[in-house]
Formats: C-alpha cells, structure tokens, sequence
C-alpha cells in the first residue's frame, strides 16, 4: 500500500511537471465549495460582476429584443444626443468625441461631416433657419458648423465644464449656453465669428444646470444648483428671481400661457407664473410630490453615488426629476405636464391639479431620460401619447388621458440616452440615442405589445 501512495504521488509530479504547472496561493482568485456550486446553478463560479465579459464591456440586457425598425451604428461608445432640423439634417454627438452630421437628403447611414472634439459631445442642436449646427462637448468647447458650405463657422471655447446649450427660438444667429460657473452665456453668431456676446452673472458660483428660453424670445429662465431660479431678461440683463427647496435639475416653458415648470432632485415639480415681459415675475402656482419610494429591497442593487453639493442625499437621486415637458402642442393634452424621474416614475399632471392623472413605474427601476409627446391614430381629436425613454433599454408609450399603456418597445438592450419625435400620426416614430454606439428608428402604432396587453 505504501509503494502504491509512493507510485500515485510520483505519477502526479509527472503530471504538474508535464502539465499545467501548479497555481501559487497568490494566484489562486476563489475557491468554491462544490455545495455552493451546485446550489448557484454554476453562478458561484463568476465574479459579482459577472455583467462584464473579458474586454470589459458590460454584457447586462444581452438577449432582449431589437424592436427598432431600423438602426444606425455611427459612433464606436455611447451616443448622448440626438437632433434634427426638418427631413433633411440629422446631428449626434458621443462619448467618443466626436459630433456626426448627416444630410438624410444624400444617405441615410452615412455622415456628411465628421466634427472632432477633445470631450464627449453632449449637445447637438440646428438652429431656426436650418443654416448652423452648434456641437459642445463637457469640457466647454462649442463649434458652429455652416450647413451651406460644411465648413467651422467659428469655435467658442469661454464656457467652463458646459451644462446647456440651445438656439434661440426666432432669431437665427443667436446661441445660448450655460456652464458649471453659473454663467449663462449668449453670442450673436456673424459670417466672420462672434460678433457680440453677453455674460448673465448673480454673483454665484453654483452651476447652471439648466436653461429655457421664454416663447416671447425676450426672457430666459435658468436654474441652479442652490435652488435658485432666475428668469433673465436678455435686453438689460436684469432679473427676478425664486428660491427652491433643493437643486434645480431641469426647466421648461407652456409654449402658449404664461407658466414655467422646474423639475428638483428631491422630486419635487414647481409650477410657476412667469407674467409678461412688462411685469415678469417667477409666483409659484402648483407643487406636484414625488411617489414614495418602493421599499429598499426592491430597488435595484448599486454603489453609492458620488455626488457635489451637500444637498444630494440618496432619497433625493432615488427620484431626482431628470425630465419635463409640457403637452401643450398636443391636441386634447394642452393642459397636461410630464414628468420623468430617475427612480423609473412617469406621470402625467393636469397644470393645474397636485394629484396625477397617472403614474408608471418600470419594473426595473432604472432612470427616465426622457418624455416625448406625440399622436396616434386618424381620429379628431387624435390620441395624445406620452413616450418615455429609459436606461432599462426601452421605451414606452401611454395614452396620456387614462394612463393606457399603448406600446412599448426595446432597443437590443442599451440604453437609452436621448430621444426625438420623428413623425406624429398617423404612427409615432423616433429617434433613440443608445448606449453602444447605435441611433434607432422606433415606432408605436396601434397594435399592442404582448406586455402591454398583459397589462
């Protein structure tokens, strides 16, 4: 029996000498009971992040469905923003640096110009004549690109770390920007660069996170990262001012009454008078109170978030509003506003009602990144639909009167980071910006989704 043990101990040094040679304790990452093993269904064998596979590339959402009508891989990360300027232009910007634009006119798939930035591009916008096209990446760093010539109009590097930027909503040559100083920023934009510029300052070095310009074109309402709203006018540059509970995270206008909305981290949704350009004035009219939040065992698993100002506390990112939008172009939505939180919450408010008309939380849990509005069908009125975006990959459309969930449709998977409406009625299409690179091509129709039926 002993020369037996020798003979299996000398027959296994023949083994490791002629195999794989033996792993150091240093090299050894885990070792798994076999009863653990079999328990997890294998599962025990992987790291808890078992999500990314060998390059680091988060396989999560892997084997959920394209719904999307048509797809477009144009960036090599994930694409931020997403815009167009009629049935011509089409403009992305992404985390790999780069803002594409694209004449829909010549090719669908391929861009006509490729704008090299040195920061993720996180804003793209045209403006009102169709004639410019603005790209900013996170640094700052704004070009204007002439649509007529495909040649840099100018580069505007005065913003610190940008936050915002749009055009201005009648006067073509007009840019609007705001910045993590607190500045707003404006350019009147010439043939041979910036021919004037203003500064709107109160004094404050709390970030501008957010910026709309009035319907009038007289008046810009931004908010801050104290609470703050200032409602700007851009011929004196004075302005009034209201002060919230906690951080502004977002702000828009009613295309046609006097009223403004402005969207907090703690959830919270202001409604507010803002007059006239004779009498502006920021009164507040309603307070719309975020759902509570779902018991912690029911919220998704995540580290916590790193995060400046001393306000942010973790209640108020779990249903931090990251989207608002007026229904008021809408036919039978004019008095409805949406609301998009990061907890996965949408609901639909009459402007003049605290109490929803409904709301919809995502079984996942995951942010709402944006709220669309749009029509359905060839009945007059047409049905007034709300679509949603979120990073759970899909988007969903509701019947904006009763909360009836219309469509909802997936994007392979990844996220979805922005959205525009393409077409309204008789179907509803759109544009999603998607995590990985992808732009696609949705479209809610009439017939239902075997989820939605469900429902």
């Amino acid at each position: 029996m002993e020369d037996d043990h020798r003979m299996d101990e000398e027959n296994q040094d023949e083994v490791d000498d002629g195999g794989s040679e033996r792993l150091t304790e240093d090299e050894i990452l885990r070792v798994i009971p076999l009863e653990e093993f079999l328990e997890s269904g294998g599962k025990a064998a992987f790291p808890d992040d078992e999500d990314e596979d060998v390059e680091g590339q988060s396989t999560s959402g892997q084997g959920l469905p394209d719904d999307s009508v048509g797809t477009l891989e144009c960036h090599e990360k994930d694409v931020f923003a997403v815009t167009t300027a009629g049935s011509r232009w089409m403009a992305t910007g992404g985390e790999d640096d780069r803002a594409l634009l694209f004449d829909l006119d010549k090719s669908e798939s391929e861009p006509v110009l490729e704008i090299a930035h040195t920061d993720s591009v996180t804003h793209v916008a045209f403006n009102k004549s169709e004639t410019l096209l603005a790209s900013g990446d996170m640094s700052g760093k704004i070009y204007i690109t002439d649509l007529t010539t495909l040649q840099r109009r100018i580069e505007l590097d005065d913003c610190s770390d940008l936050e915002w930027l749009f055009w201005h909503n009648a006067m073509p040559g007009v840019l609007f920007a705001g910045d993590k100083e607190g500045l707003v920023w404006m350019w009147l934009i010439g043939q041979d660069g910036a021919a004037q510029s203003k500064i709107f300052s109160a004094g404050s070095d709390a970030r501008c996170t957010c910026g709309v310009l009035l319907p009038d074109g007289k008046r810009l309402l931004a908010g801050y990262e104290d609470g703050n709203l200032r409602l700007w006018s851009l011929k004196d540059q004075s302005h009034v001012a209201h002060k919230l509970p906690t951080e502004v995270n977002t702000v828009e206008v009613h295309p046609s009454q006097p009223m403004a909305a402005a969207g907090c981290i703690s959830g919270d949704v202001f409604i507010l008078s803002t007059g006239t350009t004779d009498e502006p004035t920021l009164r507040r009219h309603t307070r719309f109170h975020p759902l509570p939040p779902p018991p912690k065992e029911e919220r998704m698993e995540d580290d916590d978030p790193v995060v400046d100002g001393a306000n942010r506390d973790d209640e108020s990112i779990d249903c931090c509003v990251e989207t608002i939008a007026f229904g008021g172009t809408t036919p039978g939505a004019s008095a409805f506003i949406a609301v998009g939180r990061n907890d996965g919450t949408v609901a639909v408010h009459n402007i003049d009602a605290a109490a929803p008309r409904f709301t919809h939380r995502n079984d996942s849990g995951q942010a709402i990144t944006r709220v669309r509005w749009c029509t359905l069908g060839t009945a007059v009125p047409p049905r007034p639909l709300l679509v949603s975006a979120s990073v759970d990959s899909f988007v969903r459309a509701h019947d904006a009167r009763d909360g009836t969930m219309i469509k909802e449709v997936c994007c392979a998977g990844e996220s979805v980071l922005d959205m525009v409406v393409l077409q309204s009625d008789p179907v509803c299409r759109l544009l999603a910006a998607c995590s990985q690179g992808a732009i696609r091509v949705l479209q809610i129709d009439e017939e239902p989704t075997a989820a939605a039926a469900a429902q």
